[in-house]
């Protein structure tokens, strides 16, 4: 136990956000093809890839469906799919991980940080803005205190 590469920070895995990946969300939206009742597959075509994924749903709370894509290898349902090496699989078949989970707790701050004036103003860097027009005085002053909140961290 703890050899080497075998903890959170510096680990050797691939990050997921580097990656061709097929979205369900996107492909509903671009491709203006919402999914009609009783469809159970699409094919996925990127570059020179072809494959088809099977298609489940899940009701919702208040009515409605949930659509999910099976994982080829695997078949667990999940909304993205990802291209690595010419094979499609979901992020735990190829062990990704996402750069959010190799921060430590000063790099998790920042990045908060950089959320939060992002949030207030679109082209803001880190420091906090001015309270842009059209903001509520007491929305704004709940993203400061986060951002003090973070920085103090």
């Amino acid at each position: 136990m703890g050899g080497s590469r075998s903890g959170r920070y510096g680990s050797g895995r691939p990050l997921a956000e580097g990656l061709r990946r097929f979205d369900l969300a996107e492909h509903a939206r671009f491709k203006g093809n919402e999914t009609p009742d009783g469809a159970i597959a699409v094919d996925i075509t990127v570059g020179n890839l072809h494959a088809r994924a099977h298609l489940t749903e899940t009701a919702t709370r208040f009515g409605g469906r949930r659509l999910w894509v099976c994982c080829p290898r695997c078949g667990r349902r999940c909304h993205v799919l990802f291209i690595v090496f010419g094979r499609i699989a979901c992020r735990r078949c190829f062990r990704l991980r996402y750069h959010s989970q190799s921060l430590d707790r000063s790099g998790r701050a920042l990045h908060a940080m950089g959320k939060i004036a992002k949030r207030i103003d679109a082209n803001a860097e880190m420091d906090l803005p001015d309270k842009p027009p059209g903001m509520h005085w007491s929305r704004y002053n709940q993203l400061a205190e986060r951002f003090e909140h973070q920085s103090n961290v």
